[in-house]
C-alpha cells in the first residue's frame, strides 16, 4: 500500500498540532466507518528538513471472505469536477483477475 505525499502550509500544520495537544505527528483516520474496515489514514508531520508534510495511505483489515480471494486494501482514485478523489477499496487478488 503505497501513499501518496503531499504538501502542508505552516499554518495548517500548526494549527493541527495545536489541536492534537502538541505530540508531533498528527494522524487522522479519515474514513473511520467503512463496512470492511479498509480505511484512509492521513498523517502529518516533519520531514527530515522540518518542513510540513502530510501522506495518505490505506489501512486496515478486508476481512476473512476478501482475504481468501486474495483482495488487500489499496488505494482507488477517480477525476471528478474538484480534482482527484482517492479512496481505499479491498481490490486484486486471484477472484478479480480471474474476470478481467
Amino acid at each position: 500500500m503505497t501513499g501518496r505525499t503531499f504538501r502542508v502550509s505552516q499554518e495548517t500544520y500548526d494549527q493541527l498540532l495545536r489541536e492534537s495537544g502538541g505530540s508531533g505527528v498528527i494522524a487522522q483516520q479519515k474514513d473511520p466507518i467503512t463496512p470492511n474496515g479498509c480505511t484512509k489514514i492521513i498523517t502529518i508531520g516533519l520531514d527530515d528538513e522540518g518542513r510540513p508534510f502530510g501522506n495518505e495511505d490505506c489501512g486496515g483489515d478486508c476481512g476473512l471472505w476478501n482475504r481468501f480471494l486474495g483482495r488487500s486494501c489499496s488505494v482507488a482514485g477517480e477525476t471528478t469536477a474538484d480534482g482527484v478523489q482517492t479512496y481505499c477499496v479491498c481490490s486484486g487478488g486471484w477472484f478479480d483477475r480471474l474476470f478481467k
